[in-house]
């Protein structure tokens, strides 16, 4: 089951996320945020989508977090010419449980709640997509049980201010 939620603070802008099935079973969820604001981080945000789709519809199955973050790298890279980043997550997950994978692109760590216990998945943080030419990034498994809620967000959120005018934070 897949719940979100999206509120740009403008008409565009460089958060997004994706989540697409890989197979019948599996899926994959990517969330990035492109640096900076307006129309030249959407456009941004545009291009690695559409990588993001076209490597999804062509590996499927084969497809990892690790392996698409690598290609969303080069694309923004090559794209943005070291004008524009994108920290990101990609992962992947089975229905009903087993094994996952996630892949972490210098972006904030997503949460797993489990059994009403929040855990912060500390995996490596890699650097952000498009601030190397080329970069292997790591891919950590993890295990997943029918229950478990996984938490993927923006800065957005610790950034967004409570009544008293102060940041959330972490």
């Amino acid at each position: 089951v897949l719940a979100s939620w999206f509120q740009p603070v403008a008409h565009c802008g460089g958060d997004w996320w994706s989540a697409q099935p890989l197979t019948e079973q599996e899926g994959l969820v990517v969330l990035g945020d492109v640096t900076g604001h307006g129309a030249p981080s959407a456009i941004i945000t545009g291009a690695v989508k559409g990588a993001c789709d076209l490597a999804r519809m062509g590996m499927r199955g084969s497809l990892w977090p690790s392996q698409l973050l690598r290609m969303l790298n080069r694309v923004i890279h090559e794209s943005a010419r070291g004008e524009y980043m994108m920290t990101g997550v990609a992962v992947r997950v089975t229905a009903g449980g087993g094994r996952g994978a996630i892949a972490n692109a210098g972006h904030r760590p997503p949460l797993l709640v489990r059994g009403g216990q929040v855990a912060v998945m500390q995996g490596q943080r890699d650097p952000p997509l498009g601030s190397t030419e080329a970069h292997n990034y790591a891919q950590q498994e993890f295990d997943v049980t029918p229950g478990d809620l996984l938490v993927l967000y923006t800065d957005g959120v610790p950034e967004a201010e409570g009544s008293d005018g102060a940041e959330l934070g972490e």
